[in-house]
């Protein structure tokens, strides 16, 4: 089942419909305005937090072909890969990003990542615009993130746009075979 039925069948439809009315437009504006990038970060930390495979996988793989695209080679996390990145404390997860981050060379990227994890964390609140965005988007991770555990969803694709191209796909593809050699 898709997450879309399954929100349906957890909230009913006009429950589900009113969330997705309430929250869709919001998740649009806010990753335009934050950039794919740190909306996928924000999502992906959500869901490591909240032990969804489904909704991680499909953050990092998003992150990881938009770094093929911009970029022309391999994001340093691979979205197959990530058993070891659940269940993590805080710290330990911070620690894991920054040099993750750091080594892709998004330094802004590592820094926003200790605030996403405060704000998911809950020990820091929105000050800002943008934070008050990475919040909604923490909140609306979670709700599918929920979802998707318990329905026992396993990963797919890339939960952003640049699924659909195919030569990012396939450079991604081609790299992470060469990586594996």
């Amino acid at each position: 089942a898709s997450i879309m039925a399954l929100i349906v069948d957890e909230m009913g439809p006009l429950r589900a419909v009113r969330w997705l009315m309430a929250n869709m437009p919001r998740y649009l504006v806010s990753t335009a305005l934050l950039g794919p990038v740190r909306a996928h970060l924000a999502c992906a930390i959500a869901s490591l937090r909240n032990n969804c495979i489904y909704c991680a996988h499909g953050h990092i793989y998003a992150l990881e072909l938009l770094y093929v695209r911009d970029h022309g080679r391999l994001f340093p996390v691979d979205a197959n890969a990530l058993d070891g990145w659940f269940g993590l404390e805080s710290r330990a997860l911070r620690r894991k990003l920054h040099v993750a981050l750091a080594e892709a060379g998004m330094h802004t990227e590592a820094i926003w990542a200790v605030r996403i994890i405060a704000l998911a964390e809950g020990t820091q609140q929105p000050v800002t615009g943008a934070e008050a965005r990475i919040a909604h988007l923490i909140r609306m991770a979670t709700t599918m993130n929920k979802i998707a555990v318990s329905a026992g969803l396993r990963p797919e694709q890339a939960q952003d746009p640049v699924n659909k191209n195919v030569t990012v796909k396939a450079t991604h593809a081609a790299l992470r075979a060469a990586a594996a050699m």
